[in-house]
């Protein structure tokens, strides 16, 4: 969604034909700059275009008079060293489907017998829980009662000394 990428984004990585662009802003402001550089990108397209014929023609007026010799060879590498600027196409509109073969697991988290000590004094003792899908928890209590060693635990930021999660 547009709307939420624009309220959240800070900085929009772009991977386009193999090459990573980092532009800074929401995603309005990429857009903005994307166009802009696009813009720029076709104008310096056609500058060296035109400049490229202008040599050219030259090149053909004066090749085959000894006096412009000199300076048509000049013209020559001037061409040869150009480098030139490549307008990519116009990006194609991408659209895919993702198909899941089976359902997500019923169980989102399933905690058995654990418990957690540090040291000496059990912070969780005998545990159980289990999340199904859609269901919503919240952790209350008081300090030192356990939910940051529980989200960690969760996290796998620590290990449980028994029980599994």
């Amino acid at each position: 969604d547009r709307f939420f990428i624009d309220r959240l984004a800070q900085e929009i990585c772009e991977l386009d034909r193999g090459k990573l662009t980092q532009y800074t802003g929401n995603y309005h402001d990429f857009e903005i700059q994307k166009a802009a550089n696009e813009a720029l990108l076709r104008k310096r397209y056609e500058e060296q275009k035109e400049e490229r014929e202008r040599i050219q023609r030259f090149i053909d007026r004066f090749r085959y008079k000894a006096s412009k010799a000199a300076q048509v060879q000049s013209r020559v590498k001037m061409l040869e060293k150009m480098e030139a600027i490549d307008v990519p196409p116009p990006a194609r509109r991408m659209s895919f489907n993702i198909f899941v073969a089976n359902s997500s697991y019923k169980d989102v988290l399933k905690i058995e017998n654990m418990s957690f000590t540090y040291d000496q004094d059990w912070v969780l003792r005998d545990v159980n829980l289990s999340v199904y899908r859609g269901q919503k928890i919240a952790l209350v209590g008081v300090n030192g009662a356990g939910k940051t060693t529980l989200t960690r635990l969760i996290s796998q930021q620590l290990i449980p000394q028994q029980g599994r999660v």
